[in-house]
């Protein structure tokens, strides 16, 4: 990192998955969270870093791979819904 630094390329340490969760400053700051994800288990990961006392964040599960790629294509992009299985029976979505 030294040799980075000197070379003016900005860089820093960076905790691992394991670190994070076993840190006790995060603890104490109730930033591990519990998970319940019905498709991949419970976990524990990182929380809101803002604490507002009147507006809780509620820390919900990352969406699945794809899980919102009809929303996005037929409501962002016009893509109209009778497309889509053409375009997944080509490979161009999943």
């Amino acid at each position: 990192m030294r040799a980075l630094a000197e070379a003016g390329v900005w860089c820093g340490a960076v905790m691992s998955p394991e670190e994070v969760l076993s840190n006790e400053h995060l603890a104490a700051r109730e930033m591990i969270v519990d998970v319940d994800d019905p498709a991949r288990g419970n976990y524990q990961m990182i929380g809101c870093p803002v604490k507002l006392e009147k507006s809780p964040v509620d820390v919900k599960p990352a969406p699945l791979y794809s899980e919102h790629t009809d929303d996005i294509l037929t409501g962002l992009l016009d893509v109209s819904p009778g497309e889509l299985p053409e375009l997944r029976r080509q490979g161009v979505i999943v």
